[in-house]
C-alpha cells in the first residue's frame, strides 16, 4: 500500500469514527456550518440522515432556539446534547435559490426558519 493510500484510509477512517458518533445521537437531520464531504454525506445517507451543510451561525442559532435545541460543537456525550425537534423540513424553491424549510417547531406555529444551503 503506498504512503498516500494509507493516509487516505487513515483520514476516511477518522472520519466514520466521528460520522459515527454522530450518528449515535439517534437523529434523523444534522445541519453543520462547514462543507460536508462526500465520505460523510454517503454515511449519513445510508443511516438514513438528511446531512445540510454551510449554514450560517445566526441560523443555526435561530433554529436551536425555535426546535427547542442547543448547539453541539462536541459528539462525545449523547446524553449530554439537548435535541431539536420540527414535524417537517423540506427543501423549497424562492425565485431561483434553494432553501431549506423547518415548521411545525417547538417554539410556536407562527415560526419559519429558512436556512440557505450549497
Amino acid at each position: 500500500m503506498s504512503k498516500v493510500a494509507e493516509i487516505e484510509g487513515a483520514e476516511k477512517e477518522k472520519m466514520k469514527e466521528k460520522v459515527n458518533k454522530i450518528i449515535g445521537h439517534g437523529i434523523n437531520c444534522f445541519v453543520n456550518r462547514q462543507l460536508i464531504y462526500n465520505f460523510p454525506e454517503e454515511l449519513f445517507a445510508d443511516a438514513g440522515i438528511l446531512a445540510i451543510e454551510h449554514a450560517d451561525f445566526d441560523g443555526i442559532e435561530r433554529l436551536a432556539l425555535v426546535t427547542g435545541g442547543e448547539i453541539a460543537s462536541t459528539f462525545d456525550n449523547p446524553e449530554s446534547v439537548k435535541l431539536g425537534q420540527c414535524d417537517l423540513i423540506e427543501e423549497i424553491m424562492i425565485g431561483e435559490d434553494k432553501l431549506i424549510k423547518f415548521s411545525g417547531v417547538a417554539m410556536g406555529q407562527a415560526c419559519t426558519i429558512v436556512l440557505r444551503g450549497a
